[in-house]
């Protein structure tokens, strides 16, 4: 077999010969390596090695038994860092900051745990009730809103700190890293804003990190457990997460449509029986089919308010104007992923690509147990990545003028961690000529990316909205929250990838590297939720702001209507409040009386929108129990 290129090296210290004297004569498999004592970056590889005595396997043992508890407590004690990290972080947030996916969320958990449902923004091609079942257990408990919304921060909490864990066994079992190695790879992973950022809010970017991450990982299981039962468990437990990723969000589409491309993949190479491809293909189809019995349970509890995306993708394949904002959308999501993980993604994509060349001999090193099997999972992840960033970006709307979507990463960032560990793994571990290309590369790739976006978003006229929910990397590192930066955010990432390549393969310097890496991406999110998180929820509920059902203003029994164009977000608000029914929305401008059998309604008191006034008097039936002044509505009770 030819020697592929070392673009993204293997273990450690390790040279293609020493890693070629580990390795079972004839099949290609290797020995399990806690028990190989991999030589660091600056021993000697060279240096003569003594015959093994018969003591040295049992003094191996005791040395691996004796750093296991070390291990697991490291990993434990991480985790509920991780934990106890997110949930400060949310300290003060107690309502929805993200209206309407929040809320629509929220509203489908209590309708699958039985309760009333409400509206959402969702359109029903895009629709997914995954998220909602993971929240469903919290209303078993409560029917407050507020003390729901903290469950579900603290569910997220939980699900999204597991990528700790699963980021040090993915640097473990598929870059084949040293121990103090992975967990310095796991904690910068854990900590990226890609992943902490999301899991503020009740939304699926709170989660998805860590099934995209278990799936994986589960590949990888599959493709080289030595042991039939375990690449059994494996290839069914990969595909019933790809199925429920998708159950999680339609993003999970593409996810879901790479996994049955890789299973095919998997067969034709014959790394895996077609029995076993059939039975993985089944288990991804029947998870995936679950939406659809959960829509079922839901019925029409949840009205659907969101409009289908369908046309934009059309016109994306059909007309040339639609195709070129579809890929510089493309463009903006990877030109993201490159800054947003301080180049290092942008190294690891060069650096698994570069590992198909050259083409010849391809099919056999993919048909190597671990080579193969690691080369498999990051070309898996890289199909993954590009089919994401491209469907995604033919279906992100274009009549909202949001301008984020020229930049768009939230769809990607559950891959963002895997890219940042294999950058870092190819800079520490590319001899100094590779590196020299990869860093020239990745920041050539980088800065052309950035020139598409510049262009694509001057095109654009005024009245475009940037959203700094969306972008909390490159808003931090820019400080620009109001406005979309492209020459700061490009010019830090490129200066911080000129760091990372001259510390990372240093010893003297890497824990200062990964712990500046670390204390970089804590400084985003306190910075992000200063000014992105607390601004959009800090007036939703000022000391004099009334609440329905604390204030005793609707009870138990009452029908409750709320009038548009009261402020936006104050419907939602009260459709979490109201625990026992469905509160009804109706168009009460022009003094429009509420629906019959409504008696109780919110409506707007003294409210200026532009040129607009509205204001409702209940007419003779109503009177009024509250005001709201400073949101600009009232409640009305029937006489």
């Amino acid at each position: 077999m030819q020697d592929q290129p070392d673009m993204l090296p293997h273990t450690a210290g390790e040279t293609p010969r020493s890693r070629a004297a580990v390795r079972k004569p004839g099949d290609g498999s290797a020995v399990d390596q806690d028990a190989v004592v991999v030589e660091s970056r600056e021993q000697n590889v060279t240096a003569p090695s003594r015959q093994p005595s018969p003591g040295d396997a049992g003094e191996r043992e005791n040395a691996t038994s004796r750093r296991t508890p070390w291990l697991a407590i490291a990993l434990v004690v991480g985790f509920l860092l991780n934990v106890a990290w997110r949930l400060w972080l949310v300290r003060d947030i107690h309502v929805p900051a993200a209206h309407a996916d929040e809320d629509g969320y929220l509203l489908a958990a209590r309708a699958l745990a039985g309760g009333p449902g409400g509206y959402s923004t969702e359109n029903t091609a895009f629709r997914r009730v995954g998220y909602p079942l993971l929240l469903s257990p919290i209303y078993w408990f409560t029917s407050d809103a507020f003390q729901v919304y903290r469950g579900a921060q603290l569910i997220n909490a939980l699900i999204n700190s597991l990528t700790f864990p699963l980021a040090y066994l993915f640097a473990r079992r598929v870059f084949a890293q040293p121990r103090k190695w992975s967990l310095a790879l796991s904690l910068m992973a854990a900590s990226m804003p890609a992943i902490v950022f999301y899991s503020q809010y009740a939304m699926t970017d709170a989660v998805l990190v860590t099934f995209a991450m278990a799936w994986l990982l589960l590949l990888h299981t599959w493709l080289t457990a030595t042991i039939a039962r375990g690449r059994v468990l494996a290839a069914l437990g990969a595909s019933a997460v790809a199925g429920a990723i998708y159950v999680l969000h339609v993003r999970g589409t593409m996810v879901l449509a790479v996994h049955v491309l890789a299973v095919v993949v998997f067969a034709l190479l014959r790394r895996t029986s077609w029995r076993l491809t059939l039975g993985a293909l089944v288990t991804s189809a029947l998870v995936a089919a679950s939406d659809r019995a959960l829509r079922g349970i839901l019925g029409n509890s949840i009205l659907l308010a969101g409009s289908s995306p369908r046309g934009q993708m059309v016109a994306a394949v059909t007309t040339l104007h639609g195709a070129l904002i579809a890929i510089v959308r493309a463009v903006g999501q990877i030109w993201y992923l490159a800054v947003g993980t301080w180049g290092l993604g942008a190294v690891g994509l060069v650096a698994v690509v570069a590992t198909l060349w050259p083409l010849r001999g391809l099919r056999e090193r993919l048909r190597d147990r671990v080579e193969g099997g690691r080369q498999l999972v990051l070309l898996t992840t890289l199909t993954a990545t590009i089919l994401i960033a491209g469907a995604s970006s033919a279906s992100l709307p274009t009549n909202d003028h949001r301008i984020n979507y020229y930049a768009y990463p939230r769809y990607i960032h559950l891959l963002f961690p895997i890219w940042l560990m294999a950058g870092v793994v190819a800079v520490r571990l590319a001899d100094r000529r590779r590196l020299r290309l990869l860093a020239l590369v990745a920041a050539a790739g980088t800065v052309v990316s950035a020139a598409v976006v510049r262009e694509g978003l001057h095109s654009k006229g005024r009245g475009w909205v940037f959203l700094p929910f969306d972008m909390p990397e490159t808003t931090f590192v820019s400080w620009q929250w109001d406005a979309i930066r492209i020459l700061q955010p490009t010019a830090v990432g490129l200066v911080l990838l000129g760091l990372l390549v001259f510390a990372l393969p240093r010893s003297r310097v890497a824990a200062a590297a990964v712990a500046g890496v670390v204390a970089l991406h804590a400084a985003i999110m306190v910075g992000s939720v200063a000014k992105i998180t607390k601004p959009m929820t800090v007036d939703q509920y000022r000391p004099g702001t009334p609440q329905l059902v604390r204030d005793g203003l609707a009870r138990p029994g009452d029908r409750v209507a709320v009038a548009i164009p009261v402020l936006w977000y104050v419907p939602w608000n009260q459709m979490r409040e109201v625990y026992w029914d469905r509160i009804v929305m109706y168009d009460g401008r022009n003094d429009a009386p509420p629906p019959a059998g409504m008696n109780v309604v919110v409506a707007p008191y003294d409210w200026h929108v532009g040129k607009e006034y509205y204001t409702w008097d209940g007419g003779p039936r109503f009177h009024r129990v509250a005001v709201d002044r400073d949101h600009h509505w009232a409640v009305w009770r029937a006489n």
